[in-house]
């Protein structure tokens, strides 16, 4: 910084002299006195050398840091939720510690920067799902905490800025509409929660326009990034009986599920025969990338693990039978690890 206003200071010397048409013998005196006083010629090498994008470098890598230091600390946490009950809390404490300094680093990035694009769209994730992490840290350690619901408000803001940003982002979306479904249907009070926003969405809409992209990725892309687009789809197919029974616009589901209970019509299980073909083909298409499957699976784990326990009873009843369909996907080892 010190050498750029430097070099600001010789450009203003040399252009007042030549503004009153100075002699050049007179114009490099000047300048040849002012490099000799005020400047070492090192300092300009070096700045003469910065890539013209350093800035934008300087930010990626920032985020590129904050993204590492979130992802140990999300490792973290997954260790602590399933260690023995007597060492539980003090490393569900620490992993909270660990995500709150991760997610300021990657907050101050967002805020001070001229991030923008393809970058603050990973940022925006990343803090995101950081959030909804720390929420989850939260509702653990006090048993349905305020607090978790506000940082899952929170999170769930940030996947509409990466809609809003990148329409065909179906991933974003489609947390989006997740967590406004859990928000909709929690048992607490959310007087604190922007309530008309999650009543002024079309969530059919939403749910169309996510499978559409999800499926016009599987049409473009390659395996590895694919997987994607199929744990989308598997979760699109979660979320679609979870709005239509809480939204009471649809009282098929409700029939189906009565008609599972009595012994007549679709079992609970075979209900979910589409949603277990998308994880078949989710499996087979991983072929050892065990980030997106790690990911994608713990998601739909927390339908029954988190969400269910924090949500009315219709949100309950509407994942019958996907029990006994996830139950039969262990979980990989974190790739964080």
């Amino acid at each position: 910084p010190s050498c750029s206003l430097r070099i600001k200071a010789l450009n203003n010397t040399f252009s007042s002299k030549l503004l009153v048409a100075s002699a050049n013998i007179l114009l490099k005196h000047s300048s040849r006195a002012f490099l000799l006083s005020s400047l070492d010629w090192a300092s300009l090498v070096v700045y003469d050398a910065f890539p013209s994008d350093l800035e934008d470098r300087q930010v990626r890598i920032g985020v590129e840091q904050a993204n590492r230091s979130i992802r140990a600390a999300l490792d973290h946490a997954d260790r602590a939720m399933n260690s023995a009950a007597e060492l539980q809390q003090e490393l569900l404490e620490n992993a909270q510690n660990k995500l709150d300094k991760g997610m300021g680093r990657l907050q101050k990035i967002i805020k001070e920067t001229h991030i923008c694009g393809s970058l603050k769209i990973e940022a925006l994730g990343m803090l995101a799902s950081a959030e909804k992490r720390r929420a989850q840290l939260l509702f653990r350690l006090s048993s349905g905490s305020k607090k978790s619901l506000q940082l899952l408000f929170q999170s769930m803001c940030n996947y509409r800025s990466i809609y809003q940003m990148d329409s065909s982002n179906h991933w974003g979306l489609a947390q989006y509409i997740s967590l406004s479904l859990v928000l909709k249907n929690s048992k607490q009070n959310l007087a604190e929660i922007n309530v008309n926003l999650l009543n002024s969405e079309n969530l059919d809409e939403m749910i169309a326009a996510a499978r559409f992209s999800a499926k016009n990725e599987l049409n473009r892309s390659n395996s590895l990034e694919s997987i994607w687009a199929y744990g989308t789809l598997a979760e699109l197919e979660i979320l679609e009986r979870i709005h239509s029974a809480t939204s009471q616009k649809d009282k098929t589901l409700e029939l189906e599920a009565k008609k599972g209970r009595t012994g007549g019509g679709q079992s609970s299980v075979k209900k979910w025969e589409k949603l277990q073909g998308i994880l078949d083909q989710l499996i087979h298409d991983s072929c050892g990338s065990d980030a997106q499957l790690y990911s994608t699976l713990l998601q739909l784990h927390r339908y029954l693990n988190w969400f269910t326990t924090i949500c009315k009873e219709p949100f309950q009843e509407a994942l019958e039978g996907l029990p006994e369909i996830l139950e039969k996907l262990s979980i990989p080892k974190s790739p964080y690890s």
